[in-house]
């Protein structure tokens, strides 16, 4: 019985280490495509509670994310490097407002 557990051990590890590491090549397989890379950035403020602030205001500057990067791309065909992206939140109490931005890596595909 130990040694079947240290099988399922072993083989669950090796697993996640090849799962792992596609995923890391996955996450760049948009940077590698033929094109030309940009840095986009948007920023968006949202009045209301904290944390259903912050979510609502995460999804928009996502939406608003897509909208510069097709802006950028001319119109054509994009890619957005989902590793790349970084968001920031701050939160104001006395006022109530959220700011939000945020920034990745968009491939102008040829």
């Amino acid at each position: 019985m130990e040694i079947k557990n240290k099988l399922v051990a072993t083989g669950l590890i090796a697993g996640l280490a090849i799962f792992g590491s596609s995923v890391s090549s996955a996450a760049q397989a948009c940077q590698e495509l033929p094109g030309k890379l940009h840095l986009v950035s948007v920023g968006g403020t949202k009045r209301g509670q904290e944390f259903s602030a912050e979510y609502e205001l995460i999804q928009e500057n996502r939406i608003r994310l897509n909208e510069k990067a097709l802006e950028t791309c001319s119109e054509g065909d994009f890619c957005v490097e989902e590793a790349s992206i970084k968001t920031t939140f701050f939160f104001h109490p006395w006022t109530k407002v959220s700011h939000g931005s945020m920034t990745a890596v968009v491939n102008c595909l040829k």
